[in-house]
């Protein structure tokens, strides 16, 4: 007699809970050195770069790489975050309300 099963972990989950999951999982597997971020409003800008940005940005801010990796790495996972992000926004964009103030961490086990 086979078991019933358990089921999902995430039956919780709203399907655009899934969808970021999903992209960021994409993105923890590529970099494994990151260990996180947040994304925060146009106001954790620098005063003089806010008038160049609408006030509805999304900005990744606090990336956590292994410093031992360099600056110009950690840019670029900065930048690889930000595209996804995009994309992700462009592809659901009630999204934004969900990213906007919220920190990302990896799940160490």
């Amino acid at each position: 007699m086979k078991p019933e099963p358990l089921g999902s972990i995430s039956t919780y989950l709203s399907p655009l809970d899934e969808d970021l999951a999903a992209r960021l999982e994409d993105l923890w597997g590529r970099y494994p050195a990151l260990s996180g971020f947040s994304v925060r409003g146009a106001d954790a800008l620098p005063a003089p770069l806010r008038t160049a940005v609408l006030e509805n940005a999304l900005v990744v801010a606090e990336v956590g790489v292994d410093p031992i990796l360099g600056s110009e790495y950690s840019e670029r996972i900065s930048d690889e975050i930000a595209v996804a992000l995009l994309d992700f926004v462009k592809d659901r964009p009630e999204a934004a309300d969900l990213l906007r103030d919220r920190p990302f961490a990896r799940h160490v086990h």
